[in-house]
């Protein structure tokens, strides 16, 4: 579901707390990423114009939560993650709505976590 202007409720939710601490959000943002998970997105095929060749695109087959966080579709081709890092959606507790974004729980360790995740956790971690 979009607004008018293509933005999620994570997007939402991630550019106008400004003033609400970033831990309170937390549930609220792993429910939504939960929730995302259910949604059944079948891989698609990119089709290219001048070469007769359908590749399987990346990003579709993708667990919903993954494609909610790195959604841009919308305006201003900003995705949830951007909004809480540089827009400043969120003042306080950002490290904490990071790791829940990211699905990184506290007490759990995961074995196999993307690069993405690595490289993102690693940058929380300093």
């Amino acid at each position: 579901m979009r607004d008018d202007r293509g933005y999620t409720a994570l997007h939402a939710i991630a550019a106008y707390n400004r003033w609400t601490d970033g831990r309170e959000i937390v549930p609220v943002v792993r429910t939504i990423l939960r929730a995302a998970d259910e949604v059944d997105y079948a891989p698609s095929l990119r089709l290219y114009a001048d070469v007769s060749v359908n590749d399987v695109d990346e990003i579709s087959s993708r667990r919903g939560s993954w494609r909610l966080l790195s959604d841009q579709e919308n305006r201003a081709s900003w995705s949830p993650l951007h909004l809480v890092c540089v827009q400043g959606g969120i003042a306080r507790g950002k490290v904490p709505l990071m790791k829940a974004m990211l699905q990184v729980d506290e007490d759990e360790r995961v074995e196999v976590v993307s690069q993405f995740q690595c490289r993102t956790l690693m940058l929380l971690d300093r």
